[in-house]
């Protein structure tokens, strides 16, 4: 749907994009109402270039200015402006102006790196928050509790929140405070900092590049159980499985299928 926008598109014709891809009618719901408030939110651009144009470019050792041999850096940049990056971000955390959210972009590797490929100092952070109400549903009769005149107390609800009510609930919602769901901010390496994100880069890709060659991967325990969740490849990792057995698990057609 950020495409489409990016694009040009319609509104009718962005609204109608989830409508086609057989999601759970509520998740729709909070898609278009998202969309169409970021409509309200952000003038429609035009100086757009390009949207999710992928990039190949080399990887440069900072020391001798010599690129690496081949190891390159590839991604997509999604959406490309006339002197600038854009970056799409969905986040459930805080995203107000001097939050932590947007005080750790001055070390993004990611911003870093996009910036090098596209060889601008700018990108715009365009970040939506996604924790929206969800729909209520009906209390379970044993759990509800009346009022002496018989009205079911607050926050329970006798039955399932309709597509309508949810879809009026959630406009409100958003309209009470837009700044919450919706944010941007530039991004900007100084000279400097632009050197500092080639020495990470360099470092990483020698990093990657020996263990290749050694069939050997350093382990970083304090990932295992981030995002609240624990890693899908957390029992290969402590032998409990192997990624032949476990079925959860499917090898994917590319390496790297968004390119």
């Amino acid at each position: 749907m950020l495409n489409a926008w990016w694009l040009g598109k319609s509104m009718e014709e962005v609204l109608r994009i989830p409508e086609s891809e057989g999601i759970d009618p509520f998740v729709r719901i909070k898609a278009q109402e998202l969309m169409r408030g970021y409509d309200i939110r952000w003038p429609r651009p035009d100086d757009v270039v390009d949207v999710e144009q992928a990039f190949d470019v080399p990887i440069i050792n900072p020391d001798t200015g010599r690129a690496m041999q081949k190891t390159r850096l590839h991604g997509v940049v999604d959406v490309r402006r006339t002197d600038s990056i854009v970056e799409h971000k969905t986040s459930s955390q805080d995203i107000s102006q001097g939050s932590p959210y947007w005080r750790r972009l001055a070390i993004d590797n990611q911003v870093s790196n996009y910036l090098l490929a596209a060889a601008v100092n700018v990108c715009m952070y365009d970040v939506i928050y996604t924790r929206t109400p969800k729909p209520f549903k009906e209390t379970p009769d044993d759990k509800k509790k009346y009022t002496a005149k018989g009205v079911l107390h607050k926050n329970q609800h006798a039955e399932d929140e309709s597509e309508d009510a949810y879809r009026e609930r959630l406009v409100d919602a958003i309209a009470e405070a837009p700044d919450k769901f919706y944010q941007r901010g530039d991004i900007v390496r100084l000279p400097e900092e632009i050197v500092e994100a080639q020495y990470d880069l360099y470092q990483q890709a020698l990093m990657i590049r020996e263990s290749k060659r050694t069939d050997h991967w350093p382990r970083n325990p304090d990932a295992c159980l981030m995002y609240g969740r624990e890693c899908e490849f957390f029992d290969v990792c402590c032998g409990i499985t192997t990624l032949e057995e476990d079925s959860r698990l499917t090898r994917k057609e590319k390496e790297h299928e968004e390119l």
